[in-house]
């Protein structure tokens, strides 16, 4: 045994664990990160249609049949926004968890 493979033993962890941190390395090293997308906020993600929507209007390129796809997400996180602000009654509330 050598003394990376004893003070691995010593300390309790496995030769697998090593393994594992030394793939994640190479991974890292050829440009492959595995992580979670962050999560996106309501707000952010109306802003961002917005300015996509923006952008093929104002484009010389973009037909119509590019923008009516991005006008019928446009209203749909619309329909959102208003369904997340607005207020339900208190027995919706109960109604719903019963």
């Amino acid at each position: 045994m050598s003394d990376s493979e004893i003070i691995q033993l010593a300390s309790g962890r496995s030769s697998t664990a090593s393994s594992d941190e030394e793939e994640g390395e190479e991974e890292e090293a050829a440009g492959v990160v595995d992580c979670q997308p962050a999560h996106v906020s309501h707000t952010d993600a109306a802003a961002a249609v917005d300015v996509l929507l923006r952008y093929f209007k104002q484009s010389d390129q973009a037909t119509q049949d590019d923008i009516q796809p991005l006008c019928a997400i446009k209203c749909r996180v619309d329909a959102l926004t208003v369904a997340a602000q607005k207020q339900s009654s208190i027995l919706d509330y109960f109604h719903r968890r019963i």
